[in-house]
């Protein structure tokens, strides 16, 4: 029997691009043969991420010579799910044996960063008894209308697009407007007469991430990384 440490990417679009890092969650999974890249796992202990037949794909395969055990990358996406359903999501695995971190957090010493709840109701987010429209609402709010709760995981959800380095200026605008605001897919990206006046605003900062010097990207990125909660603080 061997044993693989497998990192899962879960990409929640939007905020993050389909691409890239998200957010990563390890668990320790016994395996009967050797893993290679391209083996797909599935079975009931899997059911998770969805029907059982489709199960985890591996990627980057490697064997760690100190710990004795395989580890390997896997990557799912999640389109269109409301911000505050999040955490309820994200609890779902914990809930299943898997774990906020990475494998590899473990060659790294960790540390903590945190932040005040900032501006914002004093309700929760019960994801079960709320309407699914209102949580879609929710993250195009403003900050003050928002529950504590849900403006919490706001800003931790800025902190590890930084830290992944996913969709930065979306993340960078998230910051700015504390809202977050979708353009339509289906309209012309040439014809800005047609936004609304946030969506011009959206786009706006989005741009203006572009042209902020490396200092001043560095320095945001820094004070987002130093003073915003993680994802693991939120959940």
């Amino acid at each position: 029997m061997f044993t693989l440490e497998l990192d899962l990417n879960l990409l929640f679009v939007p905020p993050m691009e389909d691409h890239g890092q998200g957010i990563i969650l390890t668990r320790t999974i016994p395996i009967p043969i050797q893993p290679t890249s391209g083996l797909i796992l599935c079975g009931r202990m899997l059911e998770e991420c969805g029907s059982t037949e489709l199960g985890f794909q591996l990627d980057e395969v490697k064997w760690d010579l100190d710990r004795e055990v395989f580890w390997a990358t896997t990557t799912l996406t999640d389109v269109g799910l409301p911000l505050a359903l999040i955490p309820d999501t994200l609890r779902s695995y914990i809930d299943k044996g898997w774990r906020i971190e990475s494998h590899s957090d473990t060659y790294a010493d960790k540390s903590e960063a945190d932040d005040d709840d900032g501006d914002g109701v004093s309700v929760g987010i019960d994801g079960a008894a709320t309407d699914y429209e209102q949580l879609e609402m929710l993250q195009g709010l403003p900050q003050n209308r928002r529950p504590k709760d849900f403006n919490r995981l706001f800003k931790a959800l800025i902190c590890e697009m930084v830290r992944a380095s996913n969709n930065v200026s979306a993340a960078y605008a998230m910051d700015k407007l504390r809202r977050l605001i979708e353009l339509p897919v289906d309209r012309d990206p040439i014809r800005p007469a047609e936004r609304t006046p946030l969506q011009k605003r959206w786009a706006a900062t989005c741009e203006e991430f572009a042209h902020l010097g490396s200092d001043q990207q560095w320095e945001w990125r820094e004070h987002v990384l130093d003073r915003y909660p993680g994802i693991g603080d939120v959940i």
